[in-house]
């Protein structure tokens, strides 16, 4: 059956919004946690800002890579990809 209801009840799609959102939560405390992190290991404020900051340039850069990322692979494997790039 592919109603909307029966996709959203189905076994593959829970675990597809389990993994995104685990994926999720796993990313938003790296971020929230990394000043504290990196201040706690001795570098300064600033360079806490830079490696934050980095992290923005990055997502950015993924961002605008996206569109030739989709064209040269499928749904499945860019999902696992970008799963796999942001627990790095």
């Amino acid at each position: 059956d592919t109603t909307p209801h029966a996709v959203v009840r189905s076994r593959p799609f829970l675990l597809l919004a389990a993994a995104f959102t685990l994926s999720a939560f796993a990313v938003y405390a790296a971020v929230t946690t990394l000043v504290p992190l990196v201040t706690e290991r001795g570098y300064t404020t600033s360079q806490a800002a830079w490696a934050l900051g980095l992290g923005g340039a990055g997502q950015t850069l993924g961002r605008t890579l996206y569109a030739s990322l989709a064209r040269r692979t499928g749904a499945t494997t860019r999902t696992v990809a970008l799963i796999t790039l942001g627990a790095l």
